[in-house]
């Protein structure tokens, strides 16, 4: 199991803020009358009145000044429509098709908005008709519609994710109960990752991370995006590691193919299984190895065990090697005469002792075919000699 753990990134909150702007500004004026108004006197249903009409007289202006801009933009994008937009085109795209898609909504908030401040206004013209209760509750109504307003932008800015996973990336764009689009790619898809700072971004340490895939069309893009220098070399690490990591993973299933083929052919031309020792013994006592020959079926061979020591000469300090002391010698006459097991078969030799000079024990086990010239040998082994302590 992994231990990576995804990265989330948002958009920086300045982002938040930029949109928020309004409805804030909306709720800080009408503080500023509403302090004002009762420093001079005029009644708290006036003040507010008063600030509800100014309030929706300016989102109705903000909002249809945007929807301009849109349409504006809309109608640029068309007449370019020939041309093919490329590198940081992709944060324009996405800003006309975002704003195309929210067009619906904001003239809704345009139009909701310019008829309670045309409504209140004409309301308070003709409040001797209008009891305070409805007019008391039309003044909350219009600051739940801000809070709604705040509550939605707030969601908006908190949808747009962008992830980095062990293996890949993530861009997830959403609009409230309108859009979502989620586009992903694989690390080892992205060949390169570009950052762009322009003006407050410069400043504040924001901007977009370009993001450009093999086989895909369109790049992925993490827009207005804090410290994207960071992200830059963070998205550079995880290539990199997720590199290594399935580099090891091949050389790991290299290795274990090898040792399937290897197993393989000792199967098909015969091999030493299963040996069986002590990793330590003391000097002295007896002990024993176990072993198993596979081989082909109804082939006679020989087998033995060959095993060098390295003893201490107590006399002159020096050190002398004995080789097989109680081994046989490579078998030269025919296997068929005399063999030690026909296919395959278990062999066992016990009751070695070795003297106390002796430190260590290297051997290998050896096997001959009847037919066959080679003789086919394990990898070597050592058993550690520990000296005896006597009561």
């Amino acid at each position: 199991m992994s231990s990576f753990k995804p990265i989330v990134w948002r958009k920086t909150v300045l982002v938040l803020f930029d949109a928020l702007k309004v409805p804030v500004l909306q709720v800080l004026l009408t503080i500023v009358i509403v302090i004002l108004g009762g420093l001079v006197g005029i009644p708290l249903e006036l003040r507010l009145s008063t600030a509800v009409i100014l309030c929706g007289i300016w989102t109705a202006g903000y909002l249809v000044a945007q929807l301009r801009a849109v349409e504006e933009t809309e109608k640029r994008k068309k007449e370019a429509k020939k041309q093919k937009l490329e590198g940081e085109s992709a944060a324009a795209r996405r800003k006309v098709l975002l704003a195309k898609l929210s067009a619906p909504v904001r003239r809704l908030v345009a139009g909701v908005s310019g008829l309670m401040s045309v409504a209140l206004t004409l309301a308070v013209l003709i409040s001797v008709l209008i009891r305070e209760e409805p007019l008391i509750l039309f003044l909350i109504g219009y600051y739940l519609f801000l809070a709604a307003w705040i509550g939605i932008e707030f969601w908006d800015w908190y949808n747009d994710q962008y992830i980095l996973r062990e293996d890949r990336i993530i861009d997830i764009t959403r609009l409230p109960l309108i859009y979502e689009q989620r586009t992903e790619a694989p690390l080892a898809m992205v060949q390169n990752a570009t950052v762009s700072r322009t003006g407050w971004g410069v400043i504040f340490d924001f901007g977009n991370v370009l993001i450009e895939t093999a086989g895909y069309s369109r790049p992925l893009l993490f827009e207005n995006v804090p410290h994207p220098q960071r992200i830059q070399e963070q998205i550079f690490q995880q290539i990199d590691a997720l590199t290594k990591k399935q580099r090891a993973e091949q050389q790991a299933q290299i290795a274990a193919q090898t040792q399937q083929w290897f197993a393989a052919y000792h199967t098909l031309v015969g091999g030493i299984r299963d040996v069986q020792f002590p990793v330590q013994v003391e000097a002295g006592q007896p002990f024993s190895i176990k072993w198993r020959v596979q081989g082909p079926p109804g082939r006679p061979y020989r087998t033995w065990l060959v095993w060098d020591v390295v003893s201490r000469l107590t006399q002159r300090g020096e050190y002398a090697r004995a080789v097989r002391p109680y081994s046989r010698p490579p078998y030269q006459g025919a296997i068929a005469e005399d063999p030690d097991g026909v296919g395959s078969g278990l062999h066992v030799v016990r009751g070695m002792m070795l003297p106390p000079d002796v430190p260590n024990i290297y051997f290998r086990i050896a096997v001959q075919f009847d037919g066959d010239q080679v003789i086919y040998s394990s990898p070597e082994m050592s058993i550690r000699v520990a000296e005896r302590h006597y009561a």
